[in-house]
């Protein structure tokens, strides 16, 4: 899974607002880019992940929320999942197109 090359020379340009989505539009992970393949599926499968998936089923069928998760924006327009990894990956297994996320945007560190 990719993540940003120049994540050190990152920071919070203050920026946060909400926004919708389409799951396709997600490049990769600041921070767990390991636990998942290409696809965004997560490597190694343990209870949490399969109670993860259960859940995002039932509130599909139900039409609600999948809770705040977080996005951050690089200052090539590129999104990368900052919070709710596993959500995010048993959302695109599920072929949930687009959903509503909290976008942070990062700006290249100042010196």
């Amino acid at each position: 899974l990719a993540h940003p090359s120049n994540i050190d020379n990152l920071e919070f340009s203050g920026k946060k607002y909400y926004k919708t989505i389409f799951l396709t539009e997600i490049h990769g992970s600041f921070y767990q880019w390991e636990e998942y393949d290409h696809e965004f599926r997560r490597k190694r499968v343990n209870r949490n992940y399969r109670d993860v998936w259960k859940w995002i089923k039932r509130r599909k069928f139900n039409r609600l929320d999948f809770g705040e998760i977080l996005i951050g924006l690089t200052p090539e327009k590129k999104y990368y999942v900052l919070e709710g990894h596993n959500r995010i990956s048993c959302m695109i297994q599920q072929k949930i197109e687009k959903i509503k996320v909290t976008i942070k945007e990062y700006r290249i560190k100042k010196i």
